[in-house]
């Protein structure tokens, strides 16, 4: 079931780039602590994180297992690379990185699998980063209208969770939380919505009627301003840790 919803995303890839919001500056400084470095970020989707990786380090390879997205990653910037891999099996050599990093994707690996492979393509003393853009769900009408991302089936691991526990070559993980706000319309906020695994794994009828129901809940409880947008708050959930073998 995870890798069916994981694989879910390619099928609205374009809509996927557009409607995603990516991490502001303060919290990829926190991300690379060493910046000028060769990294690889795993599970890349369609390039979000990536493209401001590029800005700061030396190399970058992205590794990502949808050919959609890896499609939708190329024609938003052709320059980075990306390649066909997946977070338990990196197409990189041993001891040949700087810093691996994982955006809105930590949870959708195998921890055990992922750590190990992890461990063997980075250099000892290179970092390992995670984070994942977030609602803030102290704003009480963000709780309610993104609630179906609380609803985890069996098996799934929480979203903003890291832990480098039972995990003897890695440092006690570090963690960093960065606010922001950014202005959004309903059909923005809707589109995102649409973009997350449990509403992509519904059916058209009952993915219909769900966002219809958003769509009168927003209109009740989150009228657009004057500008025609909603003040929509947002969590960067930071960790880091450190490879010392």
């Amino acid at each position: 079931m995870i890798e069916a919803r994981a694989r879910g995303f390619g099928t609205i890839a374009g809509e996927y780039a557009t409607v995603r919001v990516p991490m502001r500056t303060a919290a990829l400084e926190w991300l690379v602590a060493s910046p000028r470095q060769s990294a690889v970020e795993i599970g890349a989707g369609t390039g979000l994180f990536t493209r401001l990786l590029a800005t700061v380090a030396d190399s970058v390879l992205a590794v990502e297992p949808d050919e959609r997205m890896r499609a939708e990653f190329l024609v938003r910037d052709p320059r980075v690379r990306v390649v066909d891999g997946t977070a338990e099996d990196i197409p990189a050599a041993d001891d040949s990185v700087d810093a691996v990093y994982s955006v809105d994707s930590w949870h959708w690996f195998d921890p055990d699998r992922t750590f190990a492979e992890i461990a063997r393509v980075l250099r000892p003393g290179g970092s390992l980063a995670v984070a994942w853009n977030m609602h803030d769900r102290s704003v009480r009408w963000e709780a309610e209208f993104f609630a179906i991302l609380d609803d985890l089936p069996a098996g799934f691991r929480r979203p903003g969770w890291f832990t480098t526990e039972g995990r003897a070559a890695f440092t006690p993980q570090e963690r960093h939380v960065v606010r922001w706000n950014e202005p959004m319309n309903h059909e923005r906020l809707l589109s995102m919505l649409s973009s997350y695994s449990p509403v992509l794994a519904m059916g058209q009828a009952e993915r219909t009627e769900y966002l219809r129901r958003q769509r009168d809940y927003l209109a009740r409880c989150a009228p657009e301003a004057s500008d025609g947008t909603v003040d929509t708050a947002f969590t960067t959930v930071c960790w880091r840790t450190r490879y010392l073998p």
